[in-house]
């Protein structure tokens, strides 16, 4: 059932009637008061103006009214922190935004408050909280108005005029919507970068698909379906846009010559094209740490290596190996042929690539040994006289089986 309130008494004016014509109500964020507000010309015999009134959110009682002001007033709404009652005077010479304080309840303490926030020709309507801001709403107008700071008595409030452009011949009047949502104009960018797409070469189609949701689109040469098949590189844009946003995505479409092919040489694989990065596989999985434009097979299987050149990337064919010994892959002659020695000359490390772990000892020309490793992989020679030494390579039985001179600068 309706809970019925009549304990709001409304003063008598001079020429007026008891009645209200139309208005605006509002409750206070926390829920324990409520205002109301009437406005017409003063020859439609009704009354005008501002009520303010306790309100119980659990019973829905309302009491204890007070007359605000007895101005011909339309907007009206709290402020966030419950300390002040905004309302707007939307007409017949008298077009104002106001405030008042109504921290202490008193009819006469708010009148004296009062502040005239704005004033301008155009007549103000509607009045809006909505996070912490206050929207106002103007006749017949492409803007909204703007209380940035509406706990603030007087000119702290932070009045801001024209503060957000409506959509094209739109305006608001009467009303705002339960939520106003402010969206930052187009001077304010997003970047993102171009869509690179790499196709083999030869013949291709590419299907671009341009960002979903929005309500048209247009391509840079006309067409305006969001999806967009092309069988040619180059770079392509589409527009997309509704009435409140439009963002422009670019497309490049290169035919790339990433395709690599596997060449060997002994028992190394390489590309025959160089790339800046490499990733090998045998058998379909990634070999650990083989990572390099060479790799020396260690086991026979089907090779594959995924290649980039910083954009693009592609996987090549299948390379399949088959003459690594299976019967002993500590053989002489098989390491001797895997094993490289890198720099030479050298001023620091030495790297030695092997297949299997190695042991090394460095001799000077006289045949005194100067340094000796285990399981080697890589030997600093920084602490050495420059001149020629001798390195040798033995496996982890001590079988001898590879001897290089090494040059240190």
């Amino acid at each position: 059932n309706p809970v019925y309130s009549p304990t709001v008494e409304i003063p008598k004016l001079p020429n007026y009637n008891y009645g209200f014509t139309d208005g605006t109500m509002a409750v206070s964020p926390n829920r324990k008061m409520i205002a109301i507000t009437s406005h017409g010309p003063a020859s439609s015999n009704l009354n005008v103006g501002v009520i303010l009134a306790k309100f119980d959110m659990e019973t829905g009682v309302v009491s204890d009214g007070i007359w605000v002001s007895g101005e011909s007033s339309y907007g009206v709404c709290f402020s966030p922190d419950n300390t002040r009652l905004y309302t707007t005077t939307p007409t017949f010479g008298k077009k104002h935004i106001n405030q008042y304080t109504i921290s202490n309840y008193d009819s006469a303490a708010i009148a004296s408050s009062y502040y005239q926030v704005s004033t301008v020709a155009t007549r103000y309507q509607a009045l809006k909280l909505y996070n912490d801001t206050v929207y106002v709403a103007f006749t017949n107008t492409g803007t909204l108005e703007r209380i940035n700071n509406p706990n603030e008595a007087g000119i702290a409030c932070g009045y801001e005029p024209a503060a957000i452009k409506l959509i094209k011949d739109k305006s608001c009047q009467s009303g705002l919507p339960n939520e106003v949502v402010y969206v930052a104009p187009d001077t304010l960018h997003t970047l993102f970068l171009d869509t690179l797409v790499c196709t083999s070469t030869g013949s291709y189609e590419v299907e671009l698909s341009a960002l979903p949701g929005y309500g048209g689109y247009e391509w840079n040469d006309g067409v305006t379906d969001s999806i967009r098949i092309l069988t040619e590189a180059g770079t392509y844009w589409v527009l997309c846009k509704d009435e409140c946003h439009s963002r422009i995505d670019t497309f490049v479409i290169r035919g790339t010559d990433v395709h690599p092919v596997i060449s060997v040489e002994e028992f190394k694989l390489s590309t025959t094209s160089r790339y800046s990065s490499y990733q090998w596989f045998l058998n379909g999985a990634v070999i650990p740490g083989a990572t390099d434009s060479v790799y020396t097979v260690l086991e026979n299987g089907d090779y594959t290596v995924w290649v980039s050149d910083g954009v693009c990337s592609d996987t090549s064919d299948i390379y399949t190996v088959t003459n690594v010994p299976t019967d002993d892959i500590n053989d002489v002659t098989y390491l001797e042929r895997s094993i490289s020695v890198f720099p030479n000359p050298a001023e620091d490390l030495v790297h030695i690539n092997s297949p299997v772990p190695v042991n090394m000892t460095l001799s000077g020309i006289e045949g005194k040994a100067v340094l000796q490793k285990n399981k080697v992989a890589a030997f600093s020679v920084n602490g050495l006289a420059p001149g020629v030494y001798l390195l040798q390579i033995k496996s982890m039985n001590g079988k001898l089986i590879k001897v290089e001179k090494i040059i240190k600068r």
